[in-house]
Order: structure tokens, then C-alpha cells, then sequence
């Protein structure tokens, strides 16, 4: 792709897209600093949405778009979650008003999740069980 500024502009000419959140997801996670929290949106997809991120909301925009134009990462989008939406629990009330969205990828693990298998930066082939596809 080139950068020269008509290019640039093309991207860029349909402007940006919000994504209305339908209803929350199933899946949850209070782990991390931004607890995110899953909603599908009008587009039917689940995406995990984030209302504030260590390196900032367009960061994490930016770099969910560049990840998926690159075959890295799944997309972001902006997501807007209304509080029709949110759960009756409270538990999501952070995430109102505009926010983040990466495309929920199922089947996938996040990374911290492997650390137990990645020594010394290198993966321990021996922790898998090849037939079974299982953690010993």
C-alpha cells in the first residue's frame, strides 16, 4: 500500500463508524486494568470493549486497525454502548458512551495466559500433549 497523501485520503474518506452494542456479551473479564467486557453490536459480531486502556482508547483503536491490516490482530472498532444495553448488574456501567471494541477472535488465548508453557522468552514444547492437544 502507498502513503502517498491521495491514499492516505482514500482510507480515510468514508470517515469513521460507530458500531451500536446490541446486548451484552457472555464473556467477561475483570483481570486486567480496563475490565473489559463483551457486547454484541449491530454488525453481529462480540466484540471485547474497553473504556479506558493504559496507553489510551486511540491507541488501542489504532493498533486493533493496524493488526488487522496486517493478518496480527483482530480489528477494532468504535463501539457505542448505551445504557439500554448495559447489564442490570452494574457490573459493565464503566464501558457507557463511546468506546473500544476488538473483534472477539473465539478459540483464541491471550498471552499472558501462555506464560506457563514460555520460559526464558522461548515456548516449552514438552508442556503440550500432541495427540490430545492438551496442557500435561
Amino acid at each position: 500500500m502507498s502513503l502517498d497523501p491521495a491514499s492516505v485520503a482514500a482510507l480515510d474518506g468514508s470517515g469513521y463508524v460507530v458500531l451500536e452494542a446490541l446486548t451484552p456479551g457472555t464473556l467477561r473479564s475483570a483481570s486486567t486494568h480496563a475490565r473489559p467486557h463483551t457486547f454484541v453490536c449491530i454488525d453481529g459480531k462480540t466484540y471485547w470493549v474497553k473504556g479506558n486502556a493504559q496507553q489510551g482508547l486511540v491507541a488501542e483503536l489504532i493498533a486493533g486497525r493496524l493488526a488487522a491490516m496486517v493478518g496480527a490482530g483482530p480489528p477494532a472498532r468504535i463501539v457505542r454502548v448505551t445504557p439500554a444495553v448495559l447489564p442490570a448488574t452494574g457490573e459493565a456501567a464503566h464501558l457507557e458512551g463511546i468506546v473500544v471494541g476488538s473483534e472477539d477472535q473465539p478459540g483464541t488465548v491471550n498471552a499472558r495466559d501462555l506464560e506457563p508453557f514460555v520460559r526464558n522468552g522461548t515456548f516449552q514444547p514438552g508442556a503440550v500433549d500432541p495427540a490430545a492437544r492438551r496442557v500435561w
